[in-house]
Order: structure tokens, then sequence, then C-alpha cells
């Protein structure tokens, strides 16, 4: 089985680069692609929405390039996130069919409703928070990347980096510590709008976690 440092993405955007990352692209499509797929094939009924789950996760993997080389156990991550844009289709499958109320989806409508003034604040917010995440401690950041961005339950995240279930615990709790601090230190001293976004911002980024602290 191919390692992870086999498929070694530069994650740089020089046109050179840029042609190293697509040939190691292409092999890991190559490698991959016909496995991912007959994966998804046994819970998914029709080939060609097999084969656009499997071509999402590639994807996913190209947006990711550049820190793919923190992923210890690249066999594992690619399947399990192939697994994950399973049920994700499926979910959404049985949402359309069955037209259930979305809650957290509820509150993002409600938000994008506001004023224009409203909105620009609330990306302004979201850059903050993505500034804030991509300066965290390493490992912290890659723990909670995997489960934040990536949809990974706890003891998956734990198989990939090589670590225990209570070392990803501790990383997501410091991680969010850091965020509500150093949210808080920024608009301690505005009101209204902007600390309403910003805890509705808080609400749909911490809510993703209450799952997986279950697991």
């Amino acid at each position: 089985m191919k390692t992870t440092a086999q498929y070694c993405f530069s994650g740089l955007s020089n046109m050179q680069a840029l042609k190293e990352d697509k040939a190691v692209f292409r092999k890991l499509h190559e490698d991959y692609f016909k496995r991912l797929y007959l994966f998804a094939k046994q819970f998914i009924s029709t080939s060609q929405d097999a084969e656009e789950i499997v071509s999402d996760v590639f994807l996913k993997v190209w947006n990711k390039r550049a820190s793919l080389h923190e992923i210890d156990n690249l066999n594992s991550y690619l399947y399990i996130i192939t697994r994950n844009q399973t049920i994700n289709y499926l979910q959404k499958k049985s949402f359309q069919n069955s037209s259930k109320t979305n809650s957290i989806t509820d509150q993002l409508v409600l938000i994008e409703a506001e004023t224009p003034e409203d909105r620009l604040l609330y990306n302004e917010l979201n850059e903050e928070l993505q500034q804030l995440i991509n300066n965290l401690p390493l490992q912290c950041r890659k723990v909670f990347k995997l489960v934040k961005e990536d949809g990974l339950r706890y003891k998956e995240v734990a198989a990939i980096l090589n670590i225990s279930v209570n070392t990803v615990d501790n990383h997501i709790t410091k991680a969010v510590k850091i965020l509500r601090t150093e949210l808080s230190k920024k608009f301690k001293n505005n009101k209204g709008m902007v600390v309403k976004i910003a805890m509705w911002a808080l609400f749909l980024l911490f809510a993703k976690f209450f799952h997986f602290l279950l697991v």
C-alpha cells in the first residue's frame, strides 16, 4: 500500500509546482478511483451517482492538497471521506423526499435574509474565524479541520493521525477554547448586530461538534 509521502503535493501556485501537483493527482486518481467507486457502489444504486460521489472526493483532495502531507494514513482518509460523502448523498436524497426541515440550515437562511450590512459583517467574521483556525497550533489545527471541514468522527481522526481518541478530544477542546477566547476579545466592545452574528457563527461552528463528542 502506498503511503501519503508517495503522493506529495507541493501546494504552491507557480506553474512548475502546479504541473507536478497535477501529475501526483493523476497518479492518486489512477490508483484509487476504481476502488473508491466500488466501495461507494455498495451503498448507491446507480453507477452515475457513485462516480459523482468519488469525483467529489477527489475534488476535495485537490482543494486540500497543500495540507495532504499532514495525513499519516492516506488510504484510510480516502475511504472515510468516500463513506461520508456517500452518507451525505443518502441523507440529502432522504431530505429531498421527506421535505423535513433542517434547523441549522434554517438559521443560515435567517442570517442570509438580513441586510447587506449584516451579511458583510458575517463575511468579515467568517474570515476572522478562518484566520484564527489557521493560526491554531499545528496538531490542533489538523485535528480541528478533519472534524470540522471533513466531518470525521473522533475515532476516524485518531486512526488517520495515529493518535488516541482522547488526544483528539483534547485538541478539539483546546481549539474551541482558543477560538472562543479570541473571538470574545475581538468583539467584546461591539454591540448589536455584530454580537448577534458572532453568536450565530459560534453556534453554527460548534454545533457541528455535539455529535462527535459522543462518538
